[in-house]
């Protein structure tokens, strides 16, 4: 149960990014109006979206008002939202298509049918896309949040999966269960692939703190001792905390 809590909680740092911060000009979203002459925008409670058994939760940072807003969704997917249309997305692992809905579990509707065994699955909520891996087929896809336009963007991968995307700085972030385990890069169209860092752990997911600029990971060693670990988007200032998960 604690390994679900650190994954989770590593999501609040991108839903503090978006909901915490307005730009001139633009739609304040959930948030509310504030402030005379010049517009500014009051963020609200940032919460944790999460997936556990066949259901979808929602609830807040401590561990209140926690409340169920998706059901019959399958035992293993993949899960992910987009922070200006508050829209949740997922995938089911094992028939490769995708679902999404309203933030409050309403509008509930199919978008696409991916490969079966996806592993991984992110939103581009800037250039309105769903991006997924392929960790059998090695192959990086995206299509756009309406389910048209589909196209690959990397191929011949090594078991890429667990992917991320910071879409404000054009990167997307996934890891590879190569021979050494490492952390891949590259721009949203798939070019300028770098390894960022090689792990000489077993890698179990990752997220990304878009404001801070670092990504975030578990691991685990051949002896079952676990970590999170996290570095810059170059792979440099690396901070590694051993950490006892279930």
């Amino acid at each position: 149960m604690l390994l679900v809590t650190i994954a989770t909680a590593l999501v609040y740092f991108t839903l503090q990014d978006v909901k915490g911060s307005a730009s001139p000009g633009k739609a304040c979203g959930r948030g509310n109006q504030s402030g005379e002459g010049n517009r500014t925008c009051v963020a609200p409670e940032p919460y944790v979206i999460y997936g556990i058994g066949k259901a979808i939760y929602r609830m807040d940072l401590d561990g209140g008002k926690q409340r169920r807003l998706v059901v019959g969704v399958g035992n293993s997917i993949l899960l992910d939202f987009h922070y200006v249309e508050e829209k949740i997305y997922w995938a089911d692992r094992k028939t490769g298509v995708i679902y999404q809905s309203a933030i409050d579990g309403s509008q509930r509707q199919k978008v696409y049918s991916a490969e079966k065994d996806i592993s991984g699955l992110a939103v581009d909520w800037v250039h309105n896309s769903l991006i997924w891996t392929s960790g059998k087929k090695g192959t990086i896809k995206r299509v756009d949040d309406n389910g048209k336009n589909p196209r690959t963007l990397l191929r011949r991968l090594s078991n890429p999966f667990s992917i991320a995307v910071a879409p404000n700085d054009r990167f997307m972030f996934w890891l590879s269960d190569g021979i050494t385990p490492s952390i891949q890069r590259s721009d949203l169209a798939g070019k300028m692939v770098t390894t960022m860092l090689k792990v000489p752990d077993r890698l179990v997911t990752m997220s990304v703190d878009r404001t801070d600029k670092r990504v975030f990971w578990i691991q685990f060693s051949p002896g079952g001792e676990s970590a999170i670990g996290s570095c810059d988007y170059n792979g440099n200032v690396i901070n590694i905390i051993a950490q006892p998960l279930q």
